[in-house]
């Protein structure tokens, strides 16, 4: 079992992307700047699902294969994909996907926090425009730099990742991002600044009682407001993307350390032991022990 180092969700679940083929050659997981940028290369296939993209995300294709394509309300189109193609998604977009054969393609994410400060300091939108199917040489360059620095070992640190990061977030700014004035609150979404900060909220506070009040503050907005505004945005209401968090967290404790259920379970912020292999169970379809015992 593989957990994607990619930020996305299924509509209909509210859970991680569950691939039909997923084979990584080369992902992000433990590098020290990952929470900046992302990077994950793979064969995948995937059956018909709608997903959401959590970060701004770049896909590029590096063999041949064939994608059913929609995104946010756009038409569904059959696409061929040549090596070099290249795929831009914004943030919060809904993207419907079918790929029955497995294809090779890398997947790059920047963080919104990165994109935010770049559209800042330029003067210009924070959110790109969506992108398909067309080569881009200074993508793969950037793509090709940081999949060699996971292959040595991260060697250069989390500076070469921040320097990269920056970059990369650059230059889509430059490229791709819309005016400053299609930004806000586009498509009944939240802006990407309200967002981040209420995701960074979460994730400092996970572990904690999150109150919708508090989430609709962070934003400032009210909480009704804020509940439809951040579904849309998101794909799943602030109770799910809080749980899928916790869940989230639950698996990389799992794989990674040797705490016990009912710890984790307090960690998480958990009821007890019994919730969390509940709530568990639901989103995964095992237990956290037969979870840790299959990874």
């Amino acid at each position: 079992m593989y957990e994607s180092e990619i930020l996305a969700r299924e509509v209909a679940t509210g859970g991680s992307v569950t691939y039909t083929e997923h084979t990584v050659e080369c992902s992000s997981a433990n590098a020290p700047w990952r929470d900046l940028i992302r990077l994950e290369r793979s064969r995948k296939a995937l059956d018909g699902k709608e997903l959401t993209s959590l970060w701004t995300s770049v896909a590029i294709v590096h063999g041949h294969g064939v994608l059913d394509l929609r995104v946010d309300a756009g038409s569904l189109q059959t696409l061929i994909l040549k090596p070099g193609s290249v795929f831009i998604y914004p943030q919060g977009a809904s993207i419907f996907v079918r790929i029955a054969e497995p294809v090779d393609g890398t997947c790059l994410q920047i963080a919104p926090t990165i994109l935010l400060a770049v559209a800042d300091e330029l003067g210009r939108s924070s959110r790109v425009s969506n992108y398909r199917g067309v080569p881009d040489e200074q993508i793969e360059r950037m793509s090709a730099l940081l999949e060699m620095e996971l292959k040595s070992g991260c060697n250069g640190g989390r500076l070469f990742g921040e320097y990269q990061a920056y970059a990369f977030a650059t230059y889509l700014i430059q490229r791709h991002a819309e005016p400053k004035s299609h930004a806000a609150m586009r498509n009944g979404r939240l802006d990407n600044g309200k967002l981040s900060a209420v995701l960074e909220y979460i994730e400092a506070n996970a572990t904690q009682d999150v109150s919708l009040n508090d989430l609709a503050r962070t934003a400032h907005l009210s909480p009704y407001h804020f509940s439809r505004l951040f579904k849309q945005s998101t794909g799943l209401t602030p109770h799910q993307y809080v749980l899928q968090w916790r869940i989230d967290e639950a698996k990389r404790l799992l794989r990674h350390s040797r705490l016990d259920l009912a710890e984790i379970a307090s960690r998480l912020g958990f009821q007890d032991q019994s919730h969390f292999t509940a709530r568990f169970r639901i989103l995964t379809g095992a237990t956290p022990k037969r979870w840790r015992e299959s990874v």
